[in-house]
């Protein structure tokens, strides 16, 4: 997600600020903004 330009740093955990990234990417690539990195939001980010 950071090299993609959100603002959350590797830490091995999903945590909030990784949740909020997700979302944010998610809705910024209109999908199902909930949070959860599946196939979907896989096939987006590896693109």
């Amino acid at each position: 997600m950071q090299a993609r330009g959100y603002d959350v740093a590797p830490d091995g955990i999903f945590g909030p600020q990784t949740e909020a990234a997700t979302r944010q990417f998610q809705c910024a690539n209109g999908l199902s903004a909930d949070g959860i990195i599946g196939p979907k939001s896989w096939a987006v980010l590896l693109g």
